[in-house]
């Protein structure tokens, strides 16, 4: 934290959590492979993705009030991951169905100093309803 913090009594008795906050805009670009293409289809999907960081704040929150710390300036602005995944896909006609892929996505230079050896993932299940027409 910057020194202004740490030196003018910012924290004499505030007691709360820490909490960091991080927001991406995600550009992905995938591929799609079907390994079983029938009323339930199986694919596997691997790609790129270009993320933007949009939001990066540090807070100290407790019950009744919150103390706004700033940012974090060791993540960069702009990173990529490398995403892969399954997808599975079940229609229940010839125009509707539902879809559900989980994903591992691991961010390759979202740090700019990474003294601590961190590895920044996501891993997230995105489910829809398709239509074709």
């Amino acid at each position: 934290f910057s020194q202004e913090f740490l030196s003018d009594n910012t924290f004499n008795g505030f007691q709360g959590e820490i909490s960091q906050r991080l927001g991406y805009l995600e550009v992905p670009l995938e591929l799609k492979y079907k390994l079983l293409d029938r009323k339930l289809s199986v694919n596997v999907m691997g790609g790129l993705s270009a993320l933007f960081l949009t939001d990066n704040s540090i807070a100290v929150t407790n019950n009744t009030s919150k103390l706004e710390l700033g940012e974090d300036d060791n993540f960069n602005s702009f990173n990529q991951s490398a995403n892969f995944g399954l997808g599975i896909d079940y229609l229940f006609t010839d125009q509707l169905g539902i879809t559900v892929e989980p994903m591992f996505k691991y961010q390759l230079n979202a740090l700019k100093e990474n003294t601590a050896d961190f590895k920044p993932f996501n891993v997230g299940i995105y489910s829809g309803i398709t239509y074709r027409f």
